[in-house]
């Protein structure tokens, strides 16, 4: 297999396994974002509050520093 296949690939793969791990979607509400997760807390916040999002083995956190 050439070079550029396998490096293509392999950034496929890398591509897929990421979005598979994360376990939330944010639907947004006018200013306001919910974010539901499988398996863990759902999260709320404003557009405005300037609160911005952290991920740990595939959940939604907030950042609040």
């Amino acid at each position: 297999m050439a070079a550029g296949i396998r490096l293509a690939l392999a950034f496929s793969l890398m591509s897929i396994s990421a979005f598979a791990q994360q376990k939330w979607e944010e639907k947004q509400l006018g200013e306001l974002v919910r974010v539901v997760q499988k398996g863990g807390q759902t999260l709320g916040y404003s557009t405005s509050s300037g609160v911005k999002l952290i991920t740990k083995d595939g959940f939604a956190f907030k950042d609040l520093n």
